[in-house]
């Protein structure tokens, strides 16, 4: 949870999405699969923000969503 708290607060989003992106990835493998859908859901908002510098209220949401499932 701190690294995605600093990535956020950095808004360094691109890092963000391949962090998301390799959680999804981990979690998968572990059947984890609410952790799996969060981190999906983290993965996609980063990308748009990363790609058009969207909407940073949609990371924070998936942020908020991603966290109990740690």
């Amino acid at each position: 949870a701190p690294r995605i708290r600093a990535l956020q607060a950095a808004t360094d989003y691109a890092e963000l999405y391949r962090f998301a992106h390799a959680l999804k990835g981990a979690a998968g493998g572990l059947a984890a699969c609410e952790l799996q859908q969060a981190a999906m859901r983290l993965e996609n908002a980063a990308r748009e923000c990363a790609e058009q510098r969207g909407d940073s209220a949609a990371v924070a949401d998936a942020i908020e969503q991603l966290l109990p499932s740690l």
